[in-house]
């Protein structure tokens, strides 16, 4: 299997609880360790983020960071993936390096969609 997030996309799958389908979305080795990342499951919601306030918006970051870190402490292994992660910053460097990356690949990615848009290759409209 390639590294890097070589499977990202591909839709590789294995079984997880109650036989529910567990979509592989990468698998990363930014240290001596391997690394996987999956999908538990498929459950999207939406919220109007481009007509909220400052105060709301505020609200729903705080309520998105809530949910996902309760979502994360829920697995009742806490401990186990800390001894996993050990006491030094291999892993948090790898995940700031990513978040920075990820961060750059959105703003070209924005940059492409407002060229496009100019040049009329992709219709955008404003729901309000």
């Amino acid at each position: 299997m390639p590294t890097e997030g070589g499977t990202a996309g591909s839709g590789a799958e294995s079984t997880g609880p109650a036989g529910m389908p567990l979509i592989l979305l990468c698998r990363t080795r930014p240290s001596s360790k391997h690394y996987y990342v999956r999908q538990l499951r498929d459950m999207k919601g939406s919220m109007s983020v481009s007509v909220m306030d400052p105060l709301q918006l505020n609200y729903y970051g705080r309520l998105c960071g809530w949910a996902l870190a309760r979502a994360h402490a829920r697995t009742g292994r806490a401990a186990m993936i800390s001894g996993y992660l050990g006491s030094d910053e291999d892993f948090d460097h790898a995940i700031a390096d990513f978040a920075i990356t990820y961060a750059d690949q959105n703003e070209q990615d924005y940059k492409r969609l407002l060229e496009a848009v100019s040049a009329a290759r992709v219709l955008a409209t404003v729901d309000r």
